[in-house]
């Protein structure tokens, strides 16, 4: 049996296009054991408050309650269109300019996951965008006894 012929020169392949993976957002976190307030800071520069989400829901595989913070880095130099390049359209991701000098930032999706009290509610979360700073403060109790137990490793 013959091997697969290779493409002709005036055929066209294009790779799949590959969405971004999303980044870590970076963040500090106190809590004050006074008034039992949690306030998570989150870096996202860049990112308007358009292309930000703030979601409480519950981990679907260990039902663990849990604040999802998402977003979108979009770069300030430009992107190539989708327009430009069709094997983007379909997929939503873009392609990053390739006419900048020197490139440090990250682009694209980002997300935070912070595990949350079990009973938080909705309205308890408290949310505020300020100079590509998310702070978050929600309430968390008092803090649990430590009751950390080894587990053998065969």
């Amino acid at each position: 049996m013959d091997p697969p012929p290779l493409p002709t020169p005036t055929q066209q392949t294009h790779p799949a296009p590959v969405k971004p993976r999303a980044y870590i957002i970076r963040m500090d976190t106190h809590y004050d054991p006074d008034t039992h307030l949690l306030t998570a800071v989150l870096e996202v520069p860049g990112v308007k408050r358009e292309h930000l989400s703030v979601r409480l829901s519950t981990c679907s595989y260990n039902r663990v309650r849990q604040i999802t913070v998402t977003g979108a880095v979009h770069p300030p130099f430009g992107i190539i269109s989708p327009l430009t390049n069709p094997a983007l359209a379909a997929s939503g991701a873009f392609e990053l300019a390739s006419n900048v000098s020197v490139r440090e930032r990250k682009y694209g999706p980002c997300q935070r996951v912070i595990p949350v009290p079990s009973d938080l509610k909705r309205e308890e979360i408290e949310a505020q965008l300020q100079d590509g700073v998310l702070i978050l403060r929600f309430p968390c109790g008092a803090p649990a006894e430590e009751d950390g137990e080894d587990v053998a490793v065969l």
